[in-house]
């Protein structure tokens, strides 16, 4: 409020009017009860007068103070200055009313100054008390602990009901703890923290522990800064339990830690699924060279040699053993195809650069303009790389003849700061590979699900780029240290 209350208008001015006839009453009463010629009645006679401007202007404010210090005036006139009871007029003994006039001015302005800056302090003092418990009640009810340190003596000036539960103190009790009771640390370490924050006048602490009343210990997250309270440093600290975050991230932490054993155990298990069936691969391989092929093959030396010394006679005779020569033949070409694909020998024994060559070759006698790069040499790679790469490059070549419908392809492979880097890259129809991302169907996810999984069992990255109409780019790097940590 930027005003004071004051009562009606009639009662203010009644006021003045009231208190002068008051005075004048008292006066007339105290001159009858005096001796004439004493100064004692003039004194409290003006006394009266005075207190009536002040009670006038102090109640009613400054119009009706001015009325009183008129009617006081006039008062004076008649009974104090001489002529008695009569007006004096603009005589020798003017001078004194005047002083009295301007000097009830005045107290009536200081008044109702007065009373102004008294209704202002009031209204301060109000709106202090009002925040002071607004202030309260914020922290009494915030769901953080609060906590007040003086910072020269350590001691707990206040603490709000939800720090004080978090604890399982009273108010009372913990009014007489210091900060060393609650931190479960040396005196130094508690020194140097409050240190810290008088430093930075704000610090962000981190998660801290406090000690309950029972000793029992709580996980909290502590926020603190420096304020002034009646001219002394004190530290406020908000405090908020994380005793359940702790709690969940615990439990998190277990069950990422039992995921991650998983996943290394079915890793594991993925990887000796590979291995077995690469050896069963490597088995059948020679089985089928050492049983089926070998004769499948005798098969065919015998038949042309029986060609050879005993020719048929009749030319429907010839044509039909020529038949038989031919698919014996395609039999045996067939089964050395189903040796290559199954387990080349050429891997086991010459590394994967020849295998990889023999590949090229292969496409090359199938009419395809295919060219190879290769950095590694003579230098072998560990058997399981080895085979995965050949593996990748198999489908790779394989999707090329299938689909890319394109002659020309390039493949290079070699070695770079402990990374083995395949490259395929054929100029066909090409594909959306963020279509075919992540399915298993027939044809050609089907290959690219195989070849991400290899590259994946050893710790490396498989990266396919492909636009319709502008080709296929498949490449493979696996880090060299996976594989040994893995033998």
């Amino acid at each position: 409020m930027d005003s004071v209350s004051y009562p009606s208008l009639p009662l203010r001015y009644g006021l003045a009017v009231a208190s002068i006839v008051v005075a004048l009453g008292f006066h007339l009463l105290l001159d009858s009860l005096f001796i004439h010629g004493t100064f004692l009645p003039l004194i409290l006679g003006v006394t009266m007068l005075c207190a009536t401007v002040v009670l006038s202007a102090w109640y009613g404010g400054l119009g009706p103070g001015l009325l009183a210090t008129a009617l006081a005036a006039l008062m004076a006139d008649y009974y104090f200055v001489h002529p008695i009871h009569s007006f004096s007029g603009l005589s020798i003994e003017a001078p004194p009313l005047v002083a009295f006039v301007l000097e009830g001015m005045f107290i009536s302005s200081l008044a109702v100054a007065l009373r102004f800056a008294s209704s202002r302090a009031e209204e301060r003092a109000s709106e202090a008390r009002s925040l002071e418990e607004r202030y309260q009640a914020v922290v009494e009810q915030a769901a953080e602990g609060i906590l007040l340190v003086d910072v020269g003596t350590k001691r707990v000036l206040d603490a709000n009901t939800a720090y004080q539960g978090l604890l399982g103190y009273s108010p009372g009790e913990i009014s007489y703890l210091t900060l060393y009771d609650l931190l479960p640390c040396s005196r130094e370490d508690a020194d140097s923290y409050i240190g810290r924050v008088l430093e930075r006048s704000r610090y962000v602490s981190g998660e801290w522990r406090h000690r309950r009343k029972d000793g029992s210990l709580v996980d909290v997250e502590v926020n603190a800064n420096v304020i002034t309270e009646d001219g002394r440093e004190v530290v406020c600290m908000v405090v908020r339990n994380i005793t359940e975050r702790k709690r969940t991230e615990e439990e998190l932490r277990c069950l990422n830690q039992e995921l991650a054993e998983r996943e290394r155990d079915l890793h594991s298990l993925v990887r000796r699924i590979v291995a077995i069936q690469e050896e069963e691969r490597r088995r059948v391989a020679y089985e089928v060279h050492d049983g089926f092929t070998q004769t499948a093959a005798a098969s065919h030396r015998r038949l042309q040699t029986f060609a050879e010394h005993h020719r048929p006679e009749s030319e429907e005779d010839r044509e039909d053993l020529e038949d038989a020569i031919a698919l014996v033949g395609r039999t045996v070409d067939e089964a050395r195809s189903v040796i290559a694909n199954l387990r080349p020998s050429t891997l086991d024994d010459f590394g994967l650069s020849t295998a990889i060559r023999m590949q090229i070759e292969e496409l090359q006698t199938e009419g395809f303009e295919a060219s190879y790069e290769d950095t590694l040499g003579e230098e072998r790679l560990p058997s399981t790389l080895e085979v995965n790469l050949f593996r990748v490059a198999q489908e790779a070549l394989s999707n090329v003849r299938t689909h890319a419908k394109t002659d020309r392809v390039c493949v290079a492979i070699g070695c770079h700061k402990g990374v083995v880097r395949l490259k395929v890259r054929d100029w066909g129809r090409g594909f959306r590979p963020s279509g075919v991302r992540g399915s298993a169907g027939p044809g050609e996810t089907v290959g690219l699900a195989s070849m991400r999984d290899r590259v994946a069992l050893l710790n490396g990255s498989l990266q396919i780029r492909s636009e319709p109409g502008l080709g296929t780019s498949v490449v493979a790097e696996i880090p060299l240290s996976a594989v040994v940590e893995e033998k």
